[in-house]
Order: structure tokens, then sequence, then C-alpha cells
């Protein structure tokens, strides 16, 4: 469900836990190898792959900038990184360039990389206030939206 979250219709292979048990307290690492199947009616030789993401990730920001009380929040960071082996004779066409955004309540970072025969994702997010007040809301919330238009632009592949 994990995997699927952050890239639909993906197969698990395997499994492999950092710490045996899980860690108490702190961050703790999965790694999960998974096959991500071609859409359908893709071009054989030009295939997308979106960036590693979930809906669960991200604050619910609602519908518009707009707000007239305090957005509580919690003080967090949340950092997603992945390396995707490309299948034999596919490689990264064209990425796209590194996003960066600061505000006073937060900041977020995001890019692609390639790394030899595989394409590495990273994605930095750090909130550093609990109170946002609604004369700041739309700062915020535009620099999210920045951030989720920049995570549907997808890596394009050529073989």
């Amino acid at each position: 469900e994990i995997v699927r979250g952050f890239f639909a219709g993906a197969e698990v292979v395997d499994v492999v836990t950092a710490a045996t048990p899980p860690v108490e307290s702190g961050p703790d690492t999965i790694k999960a190898y998974f096959i991500v199947p071609a859409q359908d009616g893709a071009p054989t030789d030009r295939r997308s792959l979106p960036f590693p993401r979930s809906s669960s990730l991200f604050l619910d920001l609602g519908t518009t900038s707009r707000r007239d009380s305090t957005y509580f929040l919690w003080r967090d960071e949340i950092a997603v990184t992945a390396t995707l082996g490309l299948p034999a004779g596919l490689s990264a066409d064209a990425l796209p360039p590194a996003y960066q955004v600061e505000t006073p309540t937060g900041s977020a970072s995001a890019q692609w990389r390639v790394e030899g025969p595989a394409l590495a994702a990273e994605l930095r997010l750090t909130l550093n206030r609990h109170a946002l007040p609604a004369g700041e809301f739309g700062r915020f919330y535009q620099a999210m939206q920045s951030l989720q238009t920049w995570l549907a632009k997808p890596a394009v592949l050529t073989a």
C-alpha cells in the first residue's frame, strides 16, 4: 500500500528493513524493490516517470490561499529519497530543473539526478513553525502549490 501510494500500479518484488526489531523512535528505513509497469498506449521510445510522491506527505491547505484564522501545523521534516533503476536501453532524456522555495513557515527542495544507470529522486520539506497567521497563509499556500506543480512534471525517458 505504501509503495502504491507513491507509484500507482507498482508491484513489490522484495522488502528489506534496516533495523530488526523496528526503530522505536526516530526515522526507520525500509528498502522496497518494485516494478512500475509502463502506461498503456505509451510510445515505446519515450516514457515518463513521475516523481515519487504521496498525498499523505503533504498538508491539506484547502482550495484557496485566503484564510481568516490561524492555521496550525506540526513542526516537521519530511524527506523522500529514491533510487530508481532503469531497464537496459532506457535512459533519462529530460529532467525538470531542481526546485527550491523558502518561506518564513518552511522550505522545500526537490530534484532528479542521473546516477549511472539509475535515476535518483530527492524531496525535502521542512516546516519550522507551529502556527501560521492568516496574513501569512497565502504566501505559504502558493509555495506549496508551486511544489505540487513541480512534482507533477515527470522525468522523460527514451530508448
